[in-house]
């Protein structure tokens, strides 16, 4: 027989606990019914993540200024682990948009950008995910070889970058390449933040990455082939990406460890 583990809501707001409620509610009736068939078939739910976004938890932290809901760090978390708790796949897509792109576009985007990408992000209207690692590189940066010239006002990306969260289901991308190939000799120097449209003519995701765990959260190579952006797809300052990527892979790890307490209740429950 299951045991379910109720919620401690002792010293929560009203406010909050009715987030965290629908946020229970929703897991319970809409993912966890389905979540190991989508685990086996490595299925992406872009319904069920539409229907998060409605809802408003993929603009959690966002500003209520630019559509969001404008929740405090703890409450975001509480919700966050109640979707996990019925499938972690779909909890990190929630958790790498209120984490990663949002938190780039807040914190460093102009005006025009978050009145362009922020708000419908924030609406749940726009899924968007986050391309750092490279093939030949892993993890490190410094070993990065995808490049934007610049064309005339604006921008030519080329290059591959593999393990991107989202990178064959979201519609908008933070895809982080060098500007200054001569900064390659100085490490992770020279990196830049581009915001790109997935639909734009060149961005080329590949096949799901076949993985031991998370199979319903789409992660894939992309190709970058003469991919071509305006001068306003840059993002805050040139050579500052990797400064960007690392303040939202800080914010994402809250959400890495609320995910991890969220499979462990799961498997108490």
């Amino acid at each position: 027989m299951n045991t379910v583990v109720d919620l401690p809501t002792g010293g929560l707001s009203d406010t909050q606990r009715q987030i965290v409620e629908l946020a229970r509610e929703f897991a319970r009736e809409h993912i966890e019914p389905h979540a190991a068939e989508w685990d086996r078939t490595k299925a992406f739910p872009r319904d069920v993540i539409d229907a998060l976004g409605k809802l408003g938890f993929l603009g959690m932290t966002v500003s209520e200024a630019y559509d969001g809901m404008g929740l405090d760090t703890v409450t975001y978390l509480l919700a966050l682990e109640e979707i996990a708790a019925a499938d972690a796949s779909v909890a990190v897509s929630i958790s790498i948009q209120n984490a990663i792109p949002v938190t780039m576009l807040s914190r460093h985007g102009t005006e025009a950008q978050k009145q362009q990408w922020l708000k419908p992000l924030a609406r749940g209207e726009l899924l968007a995910g986050f391309a750092l690692s490279e093939p030949d590189a892993g993890s490190d940066p410094a070993g990065m070889r995808a490049q934007a010239v610049r064309d005339g006002d604006g921008w030519v990306l080329n290059g591959m970058k593999a393990w991107a969260t989202n990178g064959g289901t979201a519609d908008l991308m933070m895809v982080m390449v060098r500007t200054d190939t001569a900064a390659a000799r100085r490490g992770t120097k020279g990196i830049s933040t581009f915001i790109v449209p997935t639909r734009t003519p060149g961005y080329r995701p590949g096949q799901p990455e076949d993985k031991m765990g998370l199979r319903a959260s789409n992660t894939s190579t992309v190709a970058l082939d003469d991919l071509r952006l305006p001068a306003d797809a840059l993002l805050g300052d040139e050579g500052m990406g990797l400064v960007y990527a690392l303040e939202g892979l800080n914010a994402g790890r809250l959400g890495i460890a609320t995910q991890a307490v969220a499979i462990a209740r799961r498997a108490l429950e």
